[in-house]
């Protein structure tokens, strides 16, 4: 809006010759010293203010203008004024309703000339009569900076005394902007803080997940562990090699005992035989049913032993390393809050509060993750994969090669697949984060959107941000189904190499059957535990990247310590505040300087009132305000959302729309589970003969295998994955949606704070999508490889499937009690963390009252009381985990001990062929492996069914006052307001009676002030207005229609409020702008229009970007707030001032003016 014109020679500054641009209208500005000037004729210049008033002011070197609008400033020493400048040569500055301002005002005069001066806006049509009332309502101010510099002591005793009566006598006002015009109060507080735009850089916000990217190293990760913690995750680890070993000692006596069967089955078929036909070894003449009954019974020992010291083994790994963990996070999650209380300002100005919690709670449980039982698994799987293939080269190095030589590409597409799955991992977190931060901006600010129509918009642009988040869940599912099914298919085709040379060497006597199974079942289980080692170490690479985003800010020394003990502590303080040549800017927006050589003194007994344009408000107050506001909110009863459980069926019927994908997946799973069973089958043939005639059939059958379980585990893992994110996507949306429905007294209660809200949609969503994603396809896949092996049992021995399934339940029990024990120490734990959670996100919100009032370590007392319960419990749980992990892991062993033992009456004694019974054992391992596989879902099915209940209670919850309402008359509102009658009291409040027979009324055209201390009801008259409440009694008639009859939306769009405190959304300008409007009704001249009248003067010097993204904005930044004692009100069609509203011609204004200004108006 500037208008330049290139240089003339005989435009010259006459301080420094330098040539002069045309800066406003007749105003130039020198290019070298920046002087500004008048240009009075063609031929010559006068160094003056090129606006208005005497340059009389002096701070430090500058001179300033006591009137310039424009904010400028020539500097001394360049030239002074001679004379003051006439009136006349004063260029007329434009106001947004297109007259010219009104001349400054002598405050020495004030009382005399405020009655007798005329105002420029009279003229104004009826369509911008709000400037009028608003002016006429602000008229006394000055236009002069530093506005009481003479200002009588009396007279501003006499304006300040209905706010501070207890004020002492002499009273000196300094204006802190000194350079700021005086404008309508509204105009000024939105120019700032849309100006703050203009220097405003997206880029220096940090990203608080991208910085997982970074990681710590190995031994960084247990910083915080002391010696004991070290000792334990030592012994831990020692034992987690015992029990890695178990698996490949168990293949040799299956070896052994697979062997003695064979021989028993030779000597039943030909008991004259001496020689095994191909084999190298001979049976004794004397080998008798007495050898048989010998070998199996001291097989049967080995498997008891070796089970009894697997659950000792894996008790103790699991709750070591659970303990030493669970240990380093308590002290971890307390130093980073400790490292949070304690950073500046500055540091929270330029990071993103709203995932700070984030990091708190989310990034910490992965650190816990990858410090806990994960290391100790990886170590065991590791100690698996290695004893496996140690014992396979000892009994044959040549088979061991052979079932080998693919191994280098599983481990190749195992660090592939976990490099992608860390990658998608990442980005998914990334993309949870930024849907958090929004819905907590829209939850934190949630009157600004409901009083603005804005929950449809910020529904939408929270379902844009999670469908990003499905996205990423979804290619993380289709990651670890292209793991699987690349695992299995190198693993089966490992299986059909070696059985196809295997079953060679056996036929041609090279090796016997026990040496074959031996090596086979060796190689088996390492390869199966290097596929189970890559996800550990996956686990605990993420850990290593958020203990980079953790460290990070605990490690941070800020440039401001509120811990530190350093400096002065004077025994007696008087109170004389002094303030010499200060100069600042906000490190976020250096280029704005907000105190410029600023200087002051207050003596003791002295009060002092700091005025300007925004921040003109009262510390002290505000400040204990706030402490008792937060200590209130802090020592409240802190509770969870109650619900009851939903069970598997009722999950499920909320994912109906995907019905056919879900029974894809299940069909996956089905086929899936029949592999493994009909897979061993194929090792239970005793005929040499027939397995060297049919071992490349059985070979290619067992590449087919591999082909079919590849395949299934994909779409397993996929298809699952795919419900599980829509599913997890549906309900966010719908509890959201539900939420941003309610009226504004369900958000006053404390379990329905923003904060609280917030962890429901980030923590208890994911809960209910673990109930149904890949793992509830394990669980089918595991139920019907359990009904295939009973099936196969009962096929060949009604007496073996017996025992089996007498024995099956034991696999049941201890997951049973650890479900039963967690049910309730979850439910406890939940309303801990959820408080710690509350504390933590309240002591973030509210750092700079924290820290105003010193009560950092108060707050970090709280959290860390609210800890105490959930570390302790973590701890006994270790130890709870450690027993049932240690039962389900050795159960097998025993299993195998008592059905070997049983085999050996059965065959003995009831004359069963002993391969029968082997080949119902080999049916039933695999199931009773998969049991393993599938308990790790029920905990995970447990939390689901809590969160279930909770989040299906909230999406049946009905709002007093439905903010989507369609109901209603939606008749055009001429701005008639009559509040007839009101009393009312808020919810959580019912005994304070706020209005009592409230009865005012406004007409069109009229303005209406209203005054008083806080909690008179001013806010509560808006919020009526804006039906956020419905009164107790009486009724809020515009334009003579009760307020229940309108639409509601109707109605609050014909509403306009100008808040006290900003809100700034994160998006552009042009989206603020457009906030709560629909888009496409709004053409773009309208909105540099509207854009115009809030910057109306910042606009003219500056080139203004529409498509500017503001990041998170903090008003704390630009203003300091205050207790908002004065509201105005104007029942006018005027163009609202607040962002959006300046698109609208809203009938009904409200403005909030902070006290000082108001009581200086008034």
């Amino acid at each position: 809006m500037s208008n330049s014109s290139s240089p003339s020679s005989n435009l010259l500054c006459q301080i420094c010759g330098a040539p002069a641009k045309n800066k406003y209208q007749n105003v130039m500005c020198c290019e070298s010293c920046k002087a500004f000037f008048r240009r009075t004729t063609s031929k010559g210049t006068n160094i003056r203010c090129p606006f208005m008033g005497n340059c009389d002011v002096e701070i430090g070197t500058r001179k300033l203008c006591r009137a310039c609008r424009l904010q400028k400033c020539y500097r001394a020493g360049m030239g002074s004024i001679k004379s003051p400048i006439d009136p006349c040569q004063i260029p007329e500055v434009p106001d947004p309703c297109g007259q010219p301002l009104p001349m400054p005002v002598d405050l020495d005069h004030l009382n005399q000339n405020q009655t007798k001066e005329e105002d420029p806006h009279s003229s104004c049509s009826s369509t911008d009569s709000a400037f009028q009332t608003e002016v006429m309502l602000h008229k006394p101010i000055p236009s002069s900076p530093v506005i009481l510099n003479t200002f009588p002591a009396s007279e501003a005793q006499n304006a300040l005394n209905p706010i501070f009566p207890a004020m002492a006598p002499i009273v000196p006002v300094y204006d802190l902007n000194a350079v700021v015009p005086v404008q309508p109060e509204y105009l000024i507080f939105l120019e700032e803080l849309f100006k703050s735009y203009l220097t405003y850089n997206p880029s220096q916000k940090k990203d608080d997940i991208t910085s997982m990217n970074k990681k710590v190293s190995i031994r960084k990760l247990w910083r915080y562990a002391t010696g004991k913690d070290l000792l334990l995750v030592v012994v831990g680890a020692l034992i987690a090699i015992m029990t890695g070993s178990g698996m490949p000692l168990m293949s040799i006596i299956v070896g052994n005992i697979s062997s003695s069967f064979i021989k028993m089955t030779r000597r039943m078929n030909d008991p004259n035989s001496t020689v095994c036909d191909g084999c190298n070894e001979t049976f004794a003449e004397f080998y008798t049913e007495d050898d048989f009954h010998d070998e199996v019974v001291k097989q049967c020992k080995y498997y008891a032993v070796l089970g009894g010291l697997v659950y000792v083994a894996a008790f103790v790994q699991v709750s070591c390393f659970l303990t030493s963990g669970e240990q380093m996070i308590y002290k971890m999650r307390l130093a980073f809050f400790r490292g949070l209380l304690h950073q500046d300002i500055t540091w929270f100005d330029e990071n993103n509060s709203g995932t700070l919690t984030t990091k708190l709670f989310d990034n910490l449980e992965r650190v816990k993750e990858g410090t806990g039982d994960k290391v100790g698994l990886l170590i065991q799987f590791t100690s698996q994969f290695v004893a496996g293939f140690i014992i396979a080269f000892t009994y044959d190095w040549r088979l061991t090669l052979i079932m080998a030589s693919l191994s280098p590409f599983l481990v190749v597409s195992g660090l592939f697949m976990a490099k992608f799955m860390e990658s998608a991992a990442a980005s998914e977190a990334v993309q949870y984060s930024k849907a958090g931060s929004s819905a907590e901006q829209a939850l934190g600010s949630i009157r600004t959107v409901v009083a603005f129509n804005g929950q449809e918009h910020e529904c939408q642009k929270y379902e844009t941000a999670l469908n990003g988040c499905k996205a990423e869940g979804v290619k993380k599912n289709i990651y670890v189904g292209v793991a699987l099914a690349s695992t299995f298919a190198i693993i089966f085709a490992s299986y059909a190499l070696s059985f196809w040379v295997g079953t060679g060497f056996v036929a041609n006597g090279t090796l016997d059957p026990k040496t074959v199974l031996t090596v086979f079942f060796s190689v088996l289980m390492g390869s199966v535990a290097l596929g189970q080692a890559g996800q550990q170490f996956a686990v605990i690479g993420t850990a290593q990247g958020a203990a980079s985003a953790i460290f990070e800010i605990i490690d941070r020394v800020p440039e401001i310590d509120s811990y530190s003990t350093e400096g002065q502590k004077p025994q007696n303080i008087r109170g004389r505040i002094a303030v010499k040549d200060l100069k600042f800017a906000y490190p976020t927006r250096k280029e704005i300087p907000v105190c410029k050589e600023f200087s002051f003194t207050a003596e003791p007994g002295q009060t002092v009132a700091l005025v300007g344009s925004s921040g003109i408000d009262t510390v002290l107050p505000n400040l204990e305000d706030d402490e008792k506001s937060v200590t209130k909110r802090l020592l409240r009863d802190l509770q969870v959302e109650g619900g009851k459980e939903e069970d598997l069926l009722t999950i499920i019927k909320h994912a109906r729309p995907w019905w056919l994908i879900l029974m894809i997946a299940v069909i996956a799973s089905v086929i899936n589970g029949i592999v493994f069973p009909a897979f061993r089958q194929i090792f239970s043939t005793p005929d040499v003969h027939k397995m060297k005639k049919d071992g490349r059939f059985w070979s290619i059958m067992l590449l087919l295998c591999g082909v079919v379980q590849g395949i299934t585990a994909f779409l397993q893992s996929a298809l699952f994955g795919y419900v599980s994110e829509q599913l997890t996507t549906k309900l966010r949306s719908d509890l959201f949606r539900n939420v941003m429905r309610m009226d504004i007294g369900y958000f006053d209660k404390d379990n329905h704070s923003s904060g609280k809200i917030s962890t429901r949609l980030a923590t208890d969503t994911p809960n209910v999508k673990s109930a149904i994603d890949y793992r509830l396809g394990t669980v089918i896949a595991a139920l019907i490889s359990i009904v295939c092996g009973l099936i196969i049992s009962f096929y060949y021995s009604w007496a073996m499937a017996l025992l089996v399934i007498g024995v099956f339940p034991l696999g049941i029990i201890g997951r049973v009690l650890q479900l039963r024990y967690l049910k309730g120490s979850t439910e406890k734990d939940a309303r801990d963390m959820e408080s710690a959670g509350n504390i933590a996100l309240q002591g973030i919100e509210n750092v700079r009252t924290v820290q105003a009032l010193t009560l950092e370590k108060k707050f970090y007392d709280m959290f860390e009381e609210c800890l105490v319960g959930p570390h302790k419990s973590a701890k006994k749980d270790a130890l709870i985990q450690g027993v049932t992990y240690g039962f389900s892991t050795s159960i097998l062993y025993f299993i195998f001990s008592g059905s070997f033992r049983f085999a050996l009456w059965l065959i003995l004694y009831q004359s069963t062929e002993p391969m029968y019974v082997m080949k119902v054992l080999m049916a039933i391992s695999f199931s009773m492996g998969n049991i393993g596989f599938a308990a790790a879902y029920f905990p995970e099915y447990k939390k689901a069914r809590l969160a279930a209940g909770i989040i299906f209670k909230m999406l049946g919850e009905v709002p007093e006052i439905d903010s989507f309402s369609d109901e209603g008359s939606k008749e055009e509102i001429s701005g008639n307001v009559h509040f007839k009658q009101l009393w009312f009291s808020y919810p959580q409040r019912k005994d304070v009676q706020i209005l009592k027979g409230l009865d005012i009324s406004v007409k069109p055209g009229q303005t209406l002030a209203l005054v008083g201390p806080s909690g008179c009801g001013k806010s509560t008259c808006i919020s009526l207005l804006e039906r956020f409440y419905d009164p107790l009694n009486g009724t809020v008639e515009i334009d003579g229609i009760d307020l229940k009859k309108r639409n509601i939306r109707h109605a609050r769009s014909s509403i306009a409020l100008v808040s006290q405190e900003p809100i700034l959304f994160d998006c552009s300008i042009k989206e603020n702008l457009l906030y709560g409007l629909d888009p496409r009704t709004v053409s773009d001249e309208q909105i540099v229009q509207a854009a115009t009248l809030i910057l109306a003067f910042a606009m003219a010097e500056e080139e203004f970007n529409f498509d500017l993204v503001s990041g998170e904005y903090d008003d704390d930044n630009n203003s300091t707030g205050g207790d908002p004692t004065t509201t105005g009100g104007s029942s006018t069609p005027a163009p609202d001032t607040t962002p959006s509203g300046s698109l609208t011609n809203s009938p009904v204004l409200f403005a909030l003016i902070p006290a000082i200004v108001a009581a200086i108006y008034h």
